[in-house]
């Protein structure tokens, strides 16, 4: 079979995938020879992108109406970026190696056009810019690793795109690095964000750099966790904070934070007997939230959000490592093992976690919708 008939019958074959994007905002995009897909073309602008919230509510749990057109569109076009980094490491990850090689060659497609373009790299950038460059961050680099790691090395950074990551860490480092000044009183989830970020970014481009910044804002998240007067449920004071949105803000925390704890020991870090005891107070906390509510009503101040099933996608690596954890196992089984698929984590995570023999193995099924981000 030539080239073009394969790439013409592949292109069908990633459309019946959910290759497609969203129809509401469609950023610029630009055909490229290595693969059947537009991708969207670099963003180079400022990123003074308005936050969703009101922000005279304290609680930051309140959307706004609207945003100003040029918030939407930034944002849609960085978003659609990630996203389709995530959607075609997610179909070589569920398609035959033959087909893989196309996903691979558009991956390269995308993150080459931005690396070459110094896209993100801006310094004119508002609080929510800064957040949605580490977001975006966490998910590319998240696509790389699992890539490489999925693909037994075929994958491989080209330099250029390598370096790009890098400097998008550096730079992501710079936004965030004072908020570990033990004075500073908001640290939260965008904190445990940025650390997973970087240690991804460090792990995917092997470069080993603000591994030190990752674990201390594990340390520093774990030590804000408020425990129950019997020490068995525990939860992050900011992101009760959030009102009718506190439950899901603790699962959309615990997601970096697994992740950093699972890596620790490969990235030359030990985690304490009372780091682990934390971790595990939090998961209990999340699970009895959803499952025996009674047991926790009094920690919230109203009434809690539904959770979207891919904000437990930190179940998976969890569970992994502590198979036998009942409160993790439980949820897990009571979302019907259907958690994965996160595009802040990167898309599909189970293959580099397999949950094989254990009493929390997934149904086969459809991944959890994904979102990209809080």
């Amino acid at each position: 079979m030539n080239n073009l008939v394969f790439i013409t019958l592949l292109t069908g074959a990633f459309i019946e995938h959910s290759w497609a994007v969203d129809n509401d905002k469609i950023p610029p995009q630009k055909m490229y020879d290595n693969c059947p897909k537009p991708i969207v073309e670099p963003y180079v602008g400022p990123l003074q992108i308005e936050s969703k919230y009101v922000q005279s509510d304290a609680t930051k749990a309140t959307l706004k109406e609207s945003l100003s057109d040029n918030s939407k569109v930034v944002k849609a076009q960085i978003e659609q970026f990630g996203k389709q980094l995530v959607v075609f490491s997610d179909y070589y990850v569920r398609e035959s190696s033959a087909k893989g090689v196309v996903a691979l060659s558009c991956v390269h497609a995308a993150l080459g056009a931005w690396a070459e373009a110094g896209a993100l790299l801006t310094k004119d950038v508002s609080k929510t810019g800064v957040a949605v460059r580490k977001w975006t961050l966490a998910s590319v680099s998240m696509v790389v690793y699992k890539l490489n790691a999925l693909s037994a090395g075929e994958f491989q950074l080209t330099q250029t795109e390598k370096d790009w990551l890098i400097t998008l860490a550096d730079r992501v480092f710079d936004d965030y690095r004072a908020r570990l000044d033990p004075g500073f009183k908001y640290f939260n989830n965008h904190d445990y964000w940025t650390a997973w970020a970087l240690l991804s970014t460090s792990m995917a481009t092997e470069s080993n750099r603000h591994v030190d910044y990752a674990y201390a804002v594990l340390a520093r998240a774990l030590a804000q966790v408020t425990l129950s007067d019997d020490g068995r449920y525990g939860w992050l004071p900011n992101e009760i904070g959030r009102s009718q949105l506190a439950l899901n803000y603790m699962h959309y925390a615990l997601n970096p934070l697994i992740m950093v704890a699972y890596y620790a020991d490969r990235t030359g870090y030990t985690l304490t007997q009372n780091d682990e005891a934390t971790l595990a107070a939090m998961v209990r906390f999340v699970s009895a939230a959803e499952l025996m509510p009674e047991k926790v009503t009094d920690i919230f101040t109203t009434k809690q959000d539904p959770v979207p099933a891919y904000k437990l996608a930190w179940l998976i690596p969890y569970l992994h490592q502590r198979p036998s954890d009942e409160a993790a196992g439980s949820l897990f089984k009571a979302r019907g093992g259907q958690v994965d698929g996160y595009s802040q984590l990167g898309g599909l995570i189970e293959p580099l976690f397999s949950l094989s023999g254990s009493a929390a193995r997934a149904p086969e099924g459809k991944a959890a919708k994904q979102g990209l981000n809080q």
